[in-house]
């Protein structure tokens, strides 16, 4: 039978969860100040979108403005790098995790540790 995860596993997942909240809020802000618009109205613009959406917004916008080719090539890098951290906290906060001593198939964590994580997900076990 699996192990509830211990305080210290569900602050984790919290801390990234929340972490990725506060950069979706700035990523808002930027969309704001690169456009030129209130918060107040911005938050309402917005609310719809998601990570890729305002992620969108921004460099169309940032392209509008002309920042320039030096300036395009370090947000796309930034946006890549971004978009990979995305998919390592979209396994960490969307997976249905459990704490099992003896399980030998699909885990999260460090094989060489005395324990696994059982990874799972509603496309299966990844």
């Amino acid at each position: 039978m699996p192990k509830a995860l211990t305080d210290a596993h569900l602050r984790e997942i919290g801390r990234i969860a929340s972490e990725w909240s506060l950069l979706e809020f700035h990523m808002q802000l930027c969309i704001g100040a690169l456009a030129g618009i209130e918060n107040d109205a911005l938050f309402v613009l917005t609310k719809g979108l998601s990570y890729t959406g305002w992620k969108e917004c921004i460099l169309a916008l940032a392209l509008r403005q002309s920042f320039g080719e030096a300036h395009e090539r370090e947000a796309r890098k930034l946006f890549n790098d971004l978009d990979a951290l995305q998919l390592e906290r979209n396994k960490a906060v969307h997976t249905a995790w459990m704490y099992e001593e003896r399980f030998e198939g699909a885990y999260f964590g460090d094989r060489d540790r005395s324990f696994r994580f059982i990874v799972t997900d509603r496309f299966g076990a990844s």
